[in-house]
Formats: C-alpha cells, sequence, structure tokens
C-alpha cells in the first residue's frame, strides 16, 4: 500500500491538485482519497482504480499491480501530472478550447516558446 500512497501523494504534488480536485475528476469520495493518504492507508477498490487510472494517466491494469490485486512490479513509466489532467478533461472540453489548445500545441511543437501581443504572434526562446 506504500507504494500506492507514495505515488499518489507525489501525483497530486506534480500537479498541484488537492485530494478535493481528485475527487471531483474521479468521482471518489474526497474521504476515500485522504483515508488513502492517510496513516494506516486501506486497499483502494478495483472500482475507485478504474476511476483513477485515466485522471493520473495510468493504466489501470498497473494500478491493480501497484496496490497488488495483479502480480508483478507495477510498470508506471514517467507520468505527467499536467498531461494526465488535460487527457482526463479532454471530454468535457468546449470545441473551441480544444481549438485553442491544439493551436497552444503546434506552436509549441513548432519551437514558439512565448506570445507577444505587441509584435509578432509568436516568438522562439532564445
Amino acid at each position: 500500500m506504500e507504494a500506492f500512497q507514495e505515488f499518489l501523494d507525489n501525483w497530486l504534488k506534480g500537479c498541484g491538485w488537492t485530494p478535493a480536485q481528485l475527487s471531483r475528476a474521479t468521482t471518489i469520495g474526497q474521504n476515500v482519497i485522504s483515508r488513502w493518504l492517510g496513516a494506516d492507508p486501506p486497499r483502494a477498490s478495483p472500482k475507485n482504480l478504474a476511476k483513477l487510472a485515466p485522471v493520473v494517466g495510468v493504466p489501470h491494469e498497473e494500478l491493480l499491480r501497484l496496490v497488488g490485486y495483479l502480480p508483478g512490479e507495477a510498470q508506471l513509466g514517467n507520468v505527467d501530472p499536467d498531461l494526465a489532467v488535460v487527457n482526463a478533461a479532454w471530454p468535457r472540453l468546449s470545441q473551441g478550447v480544444r481549438e485553442a489548445m491544439r493551436i497552444l500545441a503546434n506552436a509549441g511543437a513548432a519551437g514558439f516558446t512565448s506570445y507577444k501581443p505587441w509584435g509578432s504572434a509568436f516568438a522562439t526562446g532564445a
């Protein structure tokens, strides 16, 4: 259980979320999430792990391994909390917000690093 608790604590710190924010994003009760992070945490249920997986950006099966429902060591890889939050929110975003994010992602991929409203639309980093 320690590995799950450590993963969850690090994920929350990495994206700057509170247990309440994670609760809203996953529909898991805030009291449940707080107990997972506290002393002598209960084992997370497979149902709650299924709700948690898309938000934290980890496959459900790997969370099941992390908690001990499946054999083997969990392969969590490099979890990017910011990307996980965006992926979890994507289905609820309006088309306008999605298009704005595509524009920003394409600008970043092209090497643009800042926006200068007084001159050219984008500037490359120096």
